[in-house]
């Protein structure tokens, strides 16, 4: 996976950056989509990286087969169109956008990122 370089610093330790992405996503860098789906992600400050291990884990333990399934264990989890989620972290301070085929029972995160940075997106087509 490649991570954009940023004016602000965001991505100033991209290397880091990748580590902590392949960890959370459970997949080795470069194995998060080609050029046409490739997930944005942000570079998460230290204190966030145990939230998103622990909801990677609720994740990957979960079997839906619906979006009322997800609501039940993510109530604060908003359903879009297209097949995308929005998960909110930390308290809303974080977002992340995920695309799930609940027939295969397929999560593809689409997009992490400050509330901010979820602003300047559009989540049903990322």
């Amino acid at each position: 996976m490649t991570l954009p370089n940023r004016e602000d610093g965001t991505f100033a330790h991209a290397n880091h950056c990748q580590a902590h992405a392949a960890a959370i996503l459970g997949v080795q860098p470069g194995q998060c989509g080609s050029a046409d789906t490739a997930a944005v992600l942000a570079c998460p400050p230290p204190w966030l990286i145990p939230l998103l291990l622990v909801m990677a884990s609720r994740t990957k333990a979960a079997d839906w087969s619906t979006p009322v399934e997800l609501k039940a264990d993510f109530r604060e989890a908003s359903i879009l169109k297209n097949g995308r989620v929005v998960f909110n972290i930390a308290d809303n301070r974080f977002r992340l956008v995920a695309r799930i085929n609940f027939h295969y029972r397929v999560l593809d995160i689409r997009f992490v990122g400050t509330h901010s940075e979820y602003n300047a997106i559009d989540a049903d087509i990322i």
